[in-house]
């Protein structure tokens, strides 16, 4: 019996000296685990939030729980300090509110020079693909597509590409996405072709001729989030970027 049970321990002491457990140290939360380059689900207060730079010096502030955007001043964007390394990028954001009105994603931000950004927001019922310059100050909407965000919901948007031909995509999902975007896209938009979205049935068409946008964004390296007036339901959490 000794001899058994001494054999049993020797046993279950060699599978264990063969079993490696590898642990992924997420930047907060669950959200986090995924294989995002930069995730942030805001879960650590400060004001502003650390590792992000504010455009026109607003005030964002991260609650511990949730990005809350301006009470006060103009506000514009906030990008992730360290840049992705590449302008063809993706974004990922989560609206705590049903959506409200002009909020969502930048892409390829830069703030030196005369340069310009895209966004990817909701407005008026539709989810737009639209320009700001460095500022944060919009431009204007070079396409449009049929779907409103409720609370909950992911957006994930994607940049591709060089001029006014570039490809931007954009995701609606109402669980957790744990890596870059991929897969049949929620709203495409070509610029330059004056072709109508791929998906959904109801998206409109381009609301510029050609859908061609008014102003390249080939320099920007950052990405990060927007709004174009205050408001308090304008709420973000789980943002995640990446080249």
């Amino acid at each position: 019996m000794i001899k058994a049970a001494l054999l049993v321990l020797m046993l279950a002491g060699h599978a264990l000296a063969g079993t490696v457990v590898v642990k992924h140290k997420a930047a907060g939360g669950a959200f986090c685990s995924g294989s995002f380059v930069f995730c942030d689900d805001f879960s650590s207060a400060s004001d502003p939030p650390t590792n992000w730079t504010e455009v026109a010096a607003t005030t964002w502030i991260n609650t511990g729980t949730t990005l809350t955007t301006p009470t006060s001043g103009t506000p514009a964007a906030l990008y992730r300090t360290t840049n992705m390394g590449s302008s063809d990028m993706y974004a990922v954001v989560k609206f705590v509110n049903n959506a409200i009105g002009d909020m969502g994603l930048v892409l390829r931000l830069s703030t030196t020079g005369s340069t310009y950004a895209d966004i990817v927001y909701y407005g008026g019922g539709k989810m737009w693909w639209g320009l700001i310059n460095n500022t944060g100050a919009f431009i204007q909407d070079v396409g449009e597509c049929t779907y409103t965000p409720v609370a909950g919901d992911y957006l994930s948007a994607s940049v591709a590409g060089t001029g006014t031909t570039r490809v931007i995509k954009l995701w609606v999902s109402t669980t957790a996405p744990t890596g870059a975007p991929s897969g049949t896209a929620t709203c495409t938009w070509t610029g330059g072709t004056g072709v109508s979205h791929t998906s959904p049935a109801s998206a409109s068409a381009c609301t510029q001729s050609l859908c061609t946008p008014s102003q390249t964004t080939d320099v920007g390296l950052h990405a990060g989030v927007w709004i174009a007036t205050i408001d308090s339901n304008k709420v973000f959490d789980d943002f995640a970027a990446g080249p």
